[in-house]
């Protein structure tokens, strides 16, 4: 992992990567380099990033820490950790970042969404997933008609035409100024969860 220019290592029982991930597992146990050396290269990963997930891994928490304080990661933090959760295909992780996610990031304002974190969730090309329909409907949980401007200053260009699409779905007859938000914040959490797959 990448840490600026330095790369930082962790250990791992591989009981706990096996445990916990298809993918490290059968990465691991392969007859190429990861599975004879037992070692991994993340080059794209951050080491903060990757550093909550191990944290995870032995806790079952999705928390920072800075010394002895523990709190949530930020939102692009979870943004990142829901994207190597679903690189190490563990949907359970998947599913708790996404509860973070929609008790902090739907109930924030206009101005606490992070356009950091919008933009992450359309940096890869592709299919449809949880994390866009989250990023599209904290947008939309929070937006008014009085804020279009801004609103649309922190969409990222690849979001617009998702956003677009939801927003034309809204019931448009409401008061100016009111938020639309009320089918968004309605939505069940089980609307951004990965399906579980057990053997």
């Amino acid at each position: 992992m990448d840490k600026g220019s330095a790369k930082t290592t962790h250990v791992i029982p591989k009981q706990f990567t096996d445990f916990y991930s298809p993918f490290l597992e059968a990465a691991f146990s392969a007859d190429k380099l990861e599975g004879k050396t037992k070692t991994m290269f993340l080059e794209e990963v951050d080491a903060a990033t990757f550093g909550i997930f191990v944290h995870w891994l032995y806790t079952q928490k999705i928390e920072t820490s800075s010394g002895t304080v523990f709190d949530f990661p930020s939102q692009l933090e979870l943004g990142k950790l829901w994207m190597l959760a679903q690189r190490f295909k563990i949907p359970r992780s998947q599913n708790e970042i996404m509860t973070i996610l929609k008790v902090r990031g739907l109930s924030f304002i206009q101005a606490n969404i992070s356009k950091e974190f919008l933009e992450f969730a359309y940096s890869r090309d592709g299919e449809d997933n949880p994390l866009k329909r989250f990023a599209v409907d904290s947008v939309l949980a929070n937006f008014q008609t009085h804020n279009l401007n801004e609103t649309m200053k922190m969409i990222p260009e690849k979001m617009l035409r998702d956003f677009g699409r939801e927003l034309a779905t809204l019931n448009l007859g409401k008061v100016q100024g009111e938020g639309f938000g009320g089918r968004t914040l309605g939505r069940s959490l089980s609307y951004y969860d990965v399906n579980i797959e057990s053997d």
